[in-house]
């Protein structure tokens, strides 16, 4: 591979701005693989996304090419105390490497995975936080839609706090001249009207929010159990079901639920509004996962 060095008797890796040694593998995504690296020159461990680009795939490797120019993009330009920082990118062999925070306490689908359902002390944490950066895609200038929020790209820091990751389906839209067709995400956490392309833009990322709530409260995705995509899109653009939300949730954790979980999307509140509902408002700073 391109690049690499020998640094006190360790390979490393010489990108143009960090030269870093690979680690452990820490997750696998539909664009490629992350692993924690160790800056060199800082000590700092990042994070790293490894993309093979030659695909052989001839179309399908464009349609990577832009999803990754689009992440790259989009990542560029946050800067957020909710969303994972993006500190740069390599072209190397036949790879891209895109580095970033390192969140060590890995997503907040790992945490339900490991210890079960989180307590009304802590969905409210989480899920402010998540809000807090959803506020700050939706207020910029054209708005950011994220399109992939779910408890896999809520990361989580050793001190409990959550940011935002992975932009790889994310969209800059201007919602005065057009609305995004494309079903992007993932199907469960997906709005009606993304299932049907009606022309979507924040509120699908409301309603995606509400999704991560039921998913912290059963450690299950928000549907449950699907085992056929064609049925559940049927099931999520066409029924007038809604996710099954626990009797065990607090009243306030139940309207929180209903106001993002309404199917008509222009009933959805904003991710403004929803800061200002009692859900997030419990005081439960200091708590620990």
């Amino acid at each position: 591979m391109r690049g690499l060095a020998t640094q006190s008797a360790e390979v490393a890796v010489r990108g143009s701005s960090i030269t870093w040694v690979r680690g452990e593998e820490i997750g696998r995504g539909a664009m490629g693989l992350v692993f924690r690296a160790l800056d060199q020159k800082t000590g700092e461990v990042i994070a790293v996304k490894e993309v093979a680009l030659d695909t052989g795939q001839g179309g399908s490797g464009e349609a990577l090419r832009g999803a990754l120019e689009n992440e790259l993009k989009i990542g560029q330009a946050l800067r957020h105390p909710r969303i994972v920082s993006f500190l740069g990118y390599d072209f190397i062999g036949q790879s891209l490497y895109i580095y970033a925070e390192y969140m060590p306490g890995g997503s907040i689908a790992q945490v339900l995975q490991q210890f079960g359902p989180l307590g009304e002390y802590l969905m409210p944490k989480c899920t402010r936080e998540a809000a807090e950066g959803l506020e700050y895609l939706h207020r910029q200038t054209p708005p950011i839609l994220h399109r992939d929020i779910k408890g896999a790209n809520l990361l989580v820091g050793l001190d409990c706090q959550v940011k935002l990751a992975d932009f790889g389906c994310s969209k800059l839209s201007d919602e005065d001249s057009t609305m995004a067709n494309t079903m992007k995400g993932t199907i469960p956490w997906m709005a009606p009207e993304v299932i049907m392309r009606k022309g979507y833009g924040r509120k699908a990322d409301i309603w995606s929010l509400g999704c991560v709530v039921v998913e912290m409260a059963t450690a299950k995705p928000p549907w449950g159990r699907m085992d056929n995509p064609i049925a559940a899109m049927r099931k999520i653009g066409m029924s007038s079901e809604l996710p099954p939300v626990p009797d065990s949730l607090s009243p306030a954790a139940r309207s929180f639920v209903s106001r993002c979980l309404d199917r008509d999307k222009e009933n959805r509140p904003s991710a403004a509004d929803l800061l200002g509902h009692e859900f997030l408002q419990p005081a439960c700073d200091g708590a620990d996962l």
